[in-house]
């Protein structure tokens, strides 16, 4: 799919060689975010976290934007860090709700 865009910008030159370069890697950096985030939904909706899953990456993405983060060099290796991170503070999100109360 992300190679017939290429192929059409190049063929037709419509933007310079380094112009091309760089949209074809935001269209796959968007693409390689909504495919993990997917998948982490799916795990959220068999953990039965999908509304605080929903929190978190609210606030996760509007941090990560501003702040960077980890970056690995293949999808599968960010996609398990970036599920640690955000599967950890849905956990440590459940302790903080749950905590017994003194009384």
């Amino acid at each position: 799919m992300f190679e017939k865009i290429e192929r059409y910008y190049r063929k037709n030159q419509l933007l310079p060689e380094a112009e091309i370069e760089k949209m074809m890697y935001a269209i796959r950096s968007v693409w390689n975010d909504l495919m993990k985030f997917l998948i982490m939904l799916g795990l959220a909706c068999l953990l039965k976290e999908m509304s605080l899953y929903l929190w978190v990456v609210a606030a996760y993405t509007s941090c990560r934007v501003f702040l960077g983060g980890l970056h690995k060099k293949t999808f599968w290796g960010c996609t398990v860090v970036t599920m640690v991170q955000i599967f950890a503070l849905i956990y440590l999100a459940n302790l903080i709700v749950y905590w017994p109360s003194p009384i």
